[in-house]
């Protein structure tokens, strides 16, 4: 198989089929999808290939047909049938007000009805909906055909707006209005998909298109933006040769909806970078950092540590109001938290969520503290693998001196009002996430029969169980005795015993007043 170019950036279909680009043949599930329904909702994060996914499906049923040769649906497609179709974007310009939504519609169906020559009435209104309402109508009546309407990136209005709920709210308003031509014209339409990152059934945007079916989370479009790994060692493999697969895995895969079964998805943006850089890095967020993310985190007082591993119910998943944000939602959707298993509890289904990777992993809390002013960023890490050098040598006193320069580094997201859990919560989050960037294990608030141990780290056969005390004494010694004891009353470190051969205890305290480490207590457990 030959070398091709790399796709970056390019998310015009013909583009990519005329000059030699590679490109993973979706088009087995574009047919299904056309095959079983007319009215579609697909949310992906950024950057995963939703706009190609678009461009792909207009030119399909434009009738390019050479565009096809080679590809599934080459064979299984009427050619001679050619649709009319409506394109609109939403990924373009800051769209922070209604009226620039309106402008930059109206633009858009300006291109529309000059490209079909069609003659709309001299009296229409400055509106962005009427016209989108005449355009449908007076193509499926020039050419017809049904019409086929795609938009893109729905709610980026919506999202960018997030920490400024009164224009969210203005803004949302408005694509009700506009989006709800869509259901006034379904006589006209033969096809529609609609894609974004919020999923729309709770969002309210499409309360008039109630005939929308959304395949998010539908395991049979799982794939449907992304690469598999099959992808990868097949379209890329003159690419994936020279890097060892197990290490892709585990920095760019592992994205899940509703594909519980093994099959997961590689980030398109940061794999196609990697082969063009040689170089594992953070392709996916840079020049895409998630400020509206990280100011939510912010205001809700949102720890990093308890976001991995949660469960979280079916319906809060694919719930987005902007009165009430579920962070763990927004994460999802945003692709920096994933699916990692599904159960059935009793009459309701419940989906674990976890960040999908390395890159994630390392690059979402890396950035919180950046965000919130700190100057710890990536050295984290750094620091990080100094402390885990000193675990394992049982070098506590130097231990102590590298958090200290962690925790000095480190912003804190809760300021003066912050009661002592509230601080203590955070010192837990940090730790955890420098041992977590490093893929070693980490259990957090781990439960026992007797309470809940605050940190439990694991690397190289040992084992770490950490309790956590904020304090405003200056008599940290007693307080360390103190959380000494509560980890043997209650028996934190019994179910550990059996995965490694040495354990030790550890009481970290934490002074509020200097906001940082005051006393470490190391007791050897077995």
């Amino acid at each position: 198989m030959k070398k091709r170019n790399l796709p970056i950036g390019v998310q015009n279909f013909a583009t990519i089929r005329q000059k030699d680009y590679y490109y993973v043949d979706k088009t087995h599930l574009i047919g299904k999808l056309i095959e079983k329904g007319e009215f579609y909702f697909l949310s992906r994060p950024r950057r995963f290939g939703k706009s190609l996914l678009v461009s792909t499906i207009k030119h399909l049923f434009q009738g390019y047909q050479s565009l096809f040769q080679g590809l599934d649906i080459y064979d299984k497609w009427d050619w001679t049938q050619k649709h009319p179709v409506v394109r609109l974007s939403f990924d373009g310009g800051e769209l922070t007000t209604p009226a620039e939504i309106e402008k930059h519609a109206f633009a858009q169906l300006l291109w529309i009805k000059e490209e079909h020559e069609l003659n709309l009435p001299k009296e229409l209104p400055y509106n962005a909906a009427v016209r989108l309402d005449y355009i449908i109508k007076l193509l499926h009546k020039k050419h017809k055909k049904s019409v086929v309407v795609l938009i893109d990136e729905y709610d980026r209005s919506v999202l960018n707006m997030l920490t400024e709920p009164k224009l969210a709210e203005a803004n949302k308003k408005y694509l009700r209005g506009l989006y709800g031509v869509i259901k006034g014209c379904d006589e006209y339409i033969g096809f529609t998909l609609i894609t974004g990152i919020s999923m729309f059934s709770k969002m309210n945007l499409f309360s008039a298109i109630n005939n929308l079916l959304d395949i998010s989370l539908d395991p049979q479009y799982a794939s449907i933006c992304g690469y598999t790994e099959r992808d990868l060692t097949t379209v890329f493999a003159p690419e994936t040769k020279n890097f060892d697969l197990s290490e892709i895995r585990n920095w760019y895969d592992g994205y899940n909806w509703g594909n519980v079964d093994g099959n997961q998805i590689y980030n398109p943006h940061s794999v196609l970078h990697l082969f063009h850089f040689k170089s594992f890095e953070n392709w996916w967020f840079q020049g895409c950092i998630p400020q509206h993310v990280y100011e939510l985190m912010k205001q809700n007082k949102i720890r990093p540590a308890p976001l991995s591993g949660r469960w979280i119910e079916s319906h809060k998943i694919s719930s987005f109001e902007v009165e009430d944000i579920n962070i763990e939602t927004l994460l999802f959707q945003s692709g920096y938290l994933t699916i990692k298993q599904v159960k059935r509890v009793h009459d309701q289904t419940m989906y674990q969520l976890d960040y999908p990777n390395f890159e994630v992993r390392k690059y979402l809390i890396a950035g919180l503290f950046k965000y919130l002013g700190g100057n710890v960023g990536v050295n984290t890490v750094s620091l990080a693998q100094e402390m885990t050098a000193c675990l394992v040598n049982h070098d506590f006193k130097r231990f102590k001196t590298h958090l200290h320069a962690m925790l000095a580094s480190a912003p804190h997201p809760w300021y003066r009002k912050a009661q002592l859990y509230e601080y203590e919560a955070w010192y837990v989050s940090v730790i955890y996430w420098g041992f977590l960037a490093l893929g070693i294990t980490v259990g957090v608030e781990v439960l026992s029969s007797l309470g809940q141990c605050d940190l439990v780290v694991r690397h190289q056969d040992q084992l770490f169980i950490m309790e956590f005390k904020a304090t405003t004494s200056k008599d940290h010694n007693k307080v360390a005795e103190e959380a000494m004891a509560q980890i043997k009353d209650r028996g934190y470190a019994d179910q550990h015993k059996a995965h490694g051969n040495q354990g030790h205890l550890m009481a970290l305290v934490f002074s509020k007043e200097k906001r940082n480490i005051a006393k470490v207590l190391v007791k050897k457990a077995w």
